[in-house]
């Protein structure tokens, strides 16, 4: 009985962290697409020289969107 607490207590863990990686991933898009688009406007300049990457930030977003 103690072995079966100990896997699912491991199990809810790994979906726990799953949940948690995949927020900060979610996040880290939509940053990178704001940073995008204020760059776009010339609100901001190109300070971290990462705007030749903005299709792929764009493209992730679409896909974590569903589209």
């Amino acid at each position: 009985m103690d072995k079966l607490f100990i896997g699912l207590g491991f199990l809810a863990f790994l979906l726990v962290l799953g949940l948690v990686g995949n927020e900060d991933y979610e996040y880290e898009v939509r940053s990178q697409v704001n940073y995008c688009q204020m760059v776009e406007a010339g609100i901001w300049p190109d300070y971290n020289d990462t705007y030749q990457y903005c299709d792929k930030a764009y493209n992730a977003l679409a896909e974590i969107q569903g589209e």
